[in-house]
C-alpha cells in the first residue's frame, strides 16, 4: 500500500504534474509567517523535480521574487543584482529569507529581555529632597512630597539598574545592594497601573559601580 501511495505521489502523469505545479503556484507570502513560505517553497521544488517538472532556477526565483512585498526590496536587489546572475537561485533567495527570520527573532528577543515599569511625575513639577517645587499642582509647600522611581527587570539581565535623576529616592528589591537598611521605615507604594501596591520594607543607602563600554 505504501509503495502504491509513493508511486502515485511521484507519478509523472499529467494530472499529477498539474497538481504539483498548482501547489507551487498557489503558495503565497505572508510577512507574519515567513517560515511557512520558506518550508512550502522548498517542499514544492522537491516535488516538482520528483514528477519531472524542470523549470530553470532563475525563472523560479523571479516567480518567487514577485510574491515578496515592497518591504523586501533590499533582498530582491541583492538577488537580482548579483554578479553574472550567480545568486538568482531559489536556494539563495530562501537562505536570505531565513537570515531575515533570524534577525527578526534576535530583535524580538532583545526587546523582550528587559521589561521595565517606571513610576514618575512630570520633571518640572517634582520636588527635590528637602525643597518644595512651586510648580507642583498636587500639594502645598508644607506638604511637599518625594518622588520615587521603581524599575523591575526580567531575570535575563538582573544586573541592569536605571537611575532617574528626577527622583528624590529609588526603590530596590535586592537587599544585598544596601550598605545600611532601616527596617523601621515602612509604608505602601502605589504602582503605575494604580491597581496594586508594593510594601516598603525599609529605607537605606546602596552603593553602585558601573563602567563605561
Amino acid at each position: 500500500l505504501w509503495k502504491a501511495i509513493l508511486k502515485q505521489f511521484i507519478s509523472s502523469e499529467p494530472s499529477n504534474r498539474a497538481r504539483v505545479s498548482n501547489s507551487f503556484t498557489n503558495i503565497t507570502f505572508d510577512a507574519s509567517n515567513i517560515e511557512k513560505f520558506v518550508t512550502e517553497v522548498r517542499s514544492a521544488i522537491v516535488k516538482m523535480k520528483d514528477v519531472g517538472i524542470d523549470i530553470p532556477p532563475d525563472i523560479i526565483t523571479y516567480d518567487l521574487l514577485k510574491r515578496l512585498p515592497s518591504s523586501f526590496e533590499n533582498i530582491k536587489q541583492t538577488i537580482t543584482h548579483s554578479r553574472n546572475g550567480e545568486d538568482i537561485k531559489p536556494d539563495i533567495l530562501l537562505d536570505h529569507l531565513e537570515i531575515h527570520i533570524n534577525e527578526l527573532k534576535v530583535s524580538a528577543a532583545e526587546k523582550g529581555e528587559t521589561l521595565a515599569a517606571s513610576m514618575f511625575t512630570s520633571q518640572d513639577q517634582k520636588c527635590t529632597s528637602g525643597r518644595h517645587n512651586p510648580l507642583s499642582k498636587t500639594h502645598a509647600k508644607e506638604k511637599y512630597s518625594q518622588v520615587s522611581s521603581f524599575s523591575t527587570y526580567s531575570s535575563i539581565h538582573p544586573s541592569i539598574f536605571i537611575l532617574d535623576s528626577g527622583s528624590s529616592s529609588h526603590m530596590v528589591s535586592n537587599r544585598q545592594l544596601f550598605l545600611t537598611l532601616d527596617k523601621s521605615k515602612g509604608g505602601l507604594i502605589n504602582t503605575s497601573c494604580g491597581m496594586s501596591t508594593l510594601a516598603i520594607e525599609g529605607s537605606g543607602t546602596i552603593k553602585l559601580k558601573w563602567s563605561l563600554p
